[in-house]
């Protein structure tokens, strides 16, 4: 038997079934379509801040939240607050009340116009808010009650409660008790209507006035007393709201300080020094927010220029703080060359300064390396000073040359000899340096002063290096040559033979005839004894202020020499001596007795002499003997 087939169900033979029935779309319905007594459930969970909110939204939440039956609504919300607001005085509503202690911080007045950024304070008393300006303007002290309101009886005031005990802090120093003026205006206007009706003889008026200034008498008692609740309400939610904003404060600073970490950390991860990432500041490092991917090219664009800059100036710091250390120890390396050899010889030397233009020493110093430079390292550069030296003298020597006139170049032999003189060994050949700190007129004699003055750049203040000093700073001085041919004829001295050194070994005095005679306070003229370095330098910076024409002398013979020189002290006594037996260190002595002592006793020498046994540096040298008066009435030569 055949088993039985399985039909295949077809479109026909299948049961149809119905289509649903569409769910009803949920429309939804805003809160101010709500039925009210949904509303009033909603508003029973709500505090007094969201209901102060609420109020302000529209003028249906506002007219029902504000309505005379809306009172419980106001105040659960505030028994149910957890900061525990003080209780609502009896003749204030709830609403009212839930305004002042969490509404606006602003003057309730509306004429305010103080815009105060600050909180304003509650005074509990008046039951208002009110700044300081509107304060000022409508209280109204006791003692001028009369004269503010004249047909009004100063008994009132003891129905009002007063100013003082609602701001404690503000009225402190008050001696008289203030009133809001409103509540003046309202309780004389309620007075007035009870003596009204005192006087239409309606029936229990009297008991009327008694019971009601009872009723206010009390309600200020009330409200003295309850100011304290209130005011010790007001500082602890005014420390706690303190205590938010400085949590609040902290938090953002914490989020700020984060956002800046992961910048800084985002720069270094591009390689940036850290050093160069201290105190940034900037705009976008002060944003409250989380640095994001999208934030990072604004944040970049804005710091990285900043960044470069600074990393720049660090490394150009860096790297000059370097170059002065390496200046330092070449400037010890030659101090060291120095003092192995003779003082006498020292003004020869350069100038640290001209040390670093040194092409030995240079090479150390400009080293693009960040390695530290030792003194080992210069051994190359000291064998060189010599050469250095010798050919740093040829060459000023040439400068010089160029700028004597071509009268003293002209080398002459003298009268009894052979000789052939230097003409930058002459007297005659006077310089002068623009770039000095000195006085104005200093002239510089013959070669060997020019040294002198070139061995220490702290005498003049021009760009380091030579020669632009001998190019830029030094000139021929005509006004000084002047003066010594002057002194020099007065002398009977030959000009192409005389050198300083005899000058200083003559030791004459001179008088400038071209200055006034002076007359003392005993009547006595006289005129200025001068040394002939002292000669030049006088005409110098007279002529240069265009006191004198030409240079005139009078040559003192000897007994006036012998008695100007008794009133001069010897400048010697006062200066640093160094004795040129000692070691390289050359000790400094105070005085000459010490120096004399100091080589007698150290050295063996009897009788030691100056510039033999003990050195005065020519740095030292500068100063002369000081200007003696010389009197007119003594013998002339």
């Amino acid at each position: 038997m055949r088993g039985s087939k399985k039909r295949s169900k077809t479109a026909r033979d299948r049961q149809k079934i119905a289509p649903a029935t569409e769910s009803r779309k949920a429309m939804p319905i805003s809160l101010s379509e709500m039925p009210l007594d949904i509303l009033l459930l909603i508003f029973g969970w709500l505090g007094p801040r969201e209901l102060l909110s609420l109020a302000l939204t529209n003028r249906g939440f506002r007219s029902t939240l504000l309505a005379d039956n809306a009172g419980p609504i106001w105040k659960a919300a505030r028994i149910r607050s957890q900061e525990g607001p003080p209780n609502c005085p009896p003749d204030l509503s709830e609403a009212r009340w839930a305004h002042l202690l969490f509404g606006d911080m602003k003057c309730d007045m509306r004429e305010c116009e103080c815009n105060s950024k600050f909180e304003v304070p509650v005074n509990f008393t008046l039951c208002r808010r009110v700044c300081k300006a509107c304060m000022d303007k409508h209280l109204v002290a006791d003692k001028k009650f009369k004269k503010t309101f004249p047909d009004y009886d100063k008994s009132i005031l003891e129905l009002i409660p007063s100013a003082n005990a609602g701001d404690p802090r503000r009225f402190k120093k008050d001696k008289y008790k203030l009133y809001w003026d409103a509540d003046i205006h309202h309780i004389a206007k309620q007075v007035r209507k009870y003596q009204e009706e005192i006087r239409s003889e309606k029936p229990g008026a009297e008991d009327a006035l008694l019971s009601f200034k009872s009723a206010r008498i009390a309600h200020a008692e009330y409200v003295f007393k309850h100011r304290h609740i209130c005011l010790r309400w007001a500082e602890e939610q005014s420390r706690l709201r303190d205590a938010e904003r400085q949590r609040l404060r902290e938090e953002a600073r914490l989020r700020i300080e984060a956002r800046k970490n992961a910048t800084l950390k985002r720069f270094e991860e591009l390689g940036y020094d850290p050093r160069d990432l201290n105190y940034l500041y900037s705009d976008v490092l002060k944003v409250d927010a989380e640095l994001t991917e999208d934030d990072w090219p604004d944040v970049r664009a804005a710091l990285e220029p900043i960044i470069i800059s600074r990393r720049t100036t660090r490394l150009e710091r860096e790297r000059q703080a370097l170059l002065a250390k390496r200046r330092r120890v070449v400037e010890q390396v030659f101090k060291d060359y120095k003092y192995a050899n003779p003082p006498l010889k020292w003004y020869t030397l350069p100038a640290p300064d001209e040390l670093y233009e040194m092409p030995e020493f240079s090479v150390l110093i400009n080293d693009p390396s960040a390695n530290k430079l030792k003194q080992r390292n210069c051994t190359h550069a000291v064998e060189a000073l010599p050469s250095f030296i010798a050919a740093r003298i040829d060459n000023i020597r040439t400068a010089l040359l160029g700028m004597l006139p071509p009268s003293l170049v002209v080398q002459t032999a003298s009268a009894d000899t052979d000789t052939r003189f230097d003409p930058l060994s002459l007297v005659a050949a006077t310089f002068q340096c623009s770039a000095t700190h000195w006085e104005d007129g200093h002239v510089l004699y013959a070669l060997e002063h020019v040294l002198l003055h070139m061995s220490d750049s702290s005498r003049w203040n021009h760009p380091t290096g030579h020669p632009r000093v001998v190019q830029d700073a030094l000139s021929f001085s005509q006004a000084g040559h002047d003066a010594v041919i002057s002194l020099l004829a007065s002398l009977g001295w030959d000009v192409h033979t005389t050198t300083p050194g005899e000058l200083d070994k003559l030791d004459a005095r001179f008088v400038c005839m071209q200055c006034p005679v002076q007359v003392d306070q005993s009547g006595r003229e006289f005129r200025r004894a001068l040394d002939w370095r002292q000669c030049v330098q006088h005409y110098t910076a007279f002529k240069h202020r265009g006191r004198h024409t030409m240079a005139e002398w009078m040559l003192l013979n000897e007994e006036n020499i012998r008695l100007v020189k008794m009133h001069e002290r010897w400048n010697l006594y006062d200066s640093i001596l160094k004795c040129l037996h000692c070691d390289c260190l050359f000790q400094r002595l105070d005085h000459l007795k010490d120096a004399v002592a100091h080589v007698q006793q150290m050295h063996g020498i009897p009788k030691p002499e100056f510039n033999v046994d003990y050195f005065l540096p020519r740095s030292e040298q500068r100063s002369r003997s000081p200007i003696t008066a010389f009197a007119m009435d003594l013998q002339e030569p």
